[in-house]
């Protein structure tokens, strides 16, 4: 369960960063934060289960090396969340329905490829997509409450400690799965 936690905060991390963001642009209503939260928090939940059944659709094609794809997905991930900390881009905007959508999408990218990896390693899928979306959604809910005080300072550092949690993730199931061969 703390593997599951700890993947689960590692995805959040965009989630929080963009939800801060948002917030340090002007103040957001109850409704609009929890309609933000949500919007994160399902598909966070509905990615993992995609990636899970994607990944079992090519398992059987794919299973004497599928601790390296799990590694390369965890990792590929891992550093796109880091370089996305130094991206300057600029603020999010999730005020508009189209903006929410896209950004939900965007960062719940990474759990198409947790999920994935969760099928490749035969580990079930239900209970971490449920905690990856309840995560997420309460990650979403204090970055907004957080994010006008500390967004700026926050945003970096939490993008960077989940990407560098996904990669030590990804190393520990390649070493584990070499070790066993």
């Amino acid at each position: 369960m703390l593997s599951i936690l700890l993947v689960a905060f590692s995805l959040a991390m965009d989630v929080f960063a963009v939800s801060a963001a948002a917030s340090t642009e002007g103040g957001a209503s109850r409704f609009y934060i929890i309609r933000a939260a949500l919007f994160f928090g399902i598909f966070q939940w509905a990615m993992a289960l995609f990636g899970y059944l994607l990944g079992e659709a090519c398992s059987g094609y794919i299973e004497s090396f599928d601790h390296f794809i799990a590694f390369f997905l965890l990792a590929f991930v891992g550093a796109k969340m880091i370089r996305g900390a130094f991206d300057e881009s600029g603020g999010a905007d999730v005020r508009g329905f189209k903006a929410l959508l896209m950004l939900s999408f965007a960062t719940s990218l990474d759990a198409l490829a947790v999920g994935a990896s969760f099928q490749m390693l035969d580990r079930q899928i239900w209970l971490p997509a449920i905690v990856f979306g309840v995560v997420s959604f309460v990650v979403s809910v204090v970055g907004f409450g957080l994010g006008r005080a500390i967004g700026a300072l926050f945003e970096k550092r939490a993008q960077i400690a989940g990407g560098i949690v996904l990669i030590a993730i990804g190393t520990h199931i390649l070493i584990e799965h070499l070790r066993a061969a």
